[in-house]
């Protein structure tokens, strides 16, 4: 009887083990979203608004963009001096927009990777200010990280830009696809990390070379991450009247 009851003991607490596991690793608690934004842009600030309505269970919050175009020419240079940025790929950005845009874009991104290096929960979504999310966000989210074993990626892609999942693809479960290596895979509007793969992304993409998503893109290609897609996607970029992100500096409206 002795030897019974401790063995009730034992099932009752493996069996809470494995419960509280499940709950750690999928519960909604466990995920905090960070917002890119462009200070002082009313329109993108109501837009941030309006889709955390569609999701009050997610904590969110918002990061001041690093505004590449009002960045010097003497600050450019500090950023190739110290290896940050690759003069020999990024020399054109102090007399083009395009150039600024684009390292603005990739510094806020740094900065948010840092801010999830510190963090305690085990997953972050980080979203541009222009996304707009599906109605059924949350439902959606709750049924991809059911389906996902955390050791299994560094990124979820829950929106992307150029249709990254063809014929070809390789299923990882249901609406989840491995990333497609014979296409391109654009957009950070809106994608998952595991954070306990934060130190290994940092160390890959810290090195500023070229676009954000085409530096995430390549690694996934040489295998020094893995990268999954959501099909049909579950994110989108631009709402009514934006005309696409206020990140790069294109869409700044006064």
């Amino acid at each position: 009887m002795k030897y019974l009851y401790l063995i009730i003991i034992l099932i009752l607490t493996l069996t809470y083990s494995m419960v509280y596991m499940v709950y750690e690793t999928f519960d909604l608690n466990t995920i905090q979203c960070y917002v890119i934004s462009m200070k002082n842009k009313q329109d993108r600030i109501d837009n941030i608004n309006t889709q955390q309505t569609k999701i009050p269970n997610l904590k969110f919050e918002i990061v001041e963009a690093v505004n590449g175009n009002a960045m010097s020419d003497d600050e450019f240079k500090q950023l190739y001096d110290n290896g940050i940025v690759s003069k020999e790929k990024y020399d054109y950005a102090i007399a083009t927009k395009h150039g600024k845009g684009q390292i603005g874009i990739y510094l806020s991104t740094l900065k948010v990777y840092d801010m999830i290096k510190n963090s305690s929960v085990r997953y972050s979504i980080i979203f541009e200010d222009d996304f707009q999310i599906s109605d059924e966000f949350e439902n959606q989210l709750n049924d991809i990280m059911d389906k996902v074993e955390v050791e299994d990626f560094d990124f979820i892609y829950l929106g992307n830009l150029s249709g990254n999942k063809d014929d070809n693809s390789i299923q990882y479960k249901d609406n989840i696809y491995y990333f497609n290596k014979e296409n391109n895979l654009y957009g950070n509007h809106g994608y998952l990390i595991n954070n306990s793969r934060i130190n290994n992304i940092i160390e890959n993409i810290k090195f500023i070379d070229r676009p954000i998503d085409n530096k995430i893109q390549d690694l996934t290609i040489e295998n020094r991450f893995i990268t999954l897609i959501v099909d049909p996607v579950i994110v989108d970029p631009g709402f009514p009247g934006s005309n696409g992100t206020s990140l790069n500096g294109f869409s700044n409206k006064k």
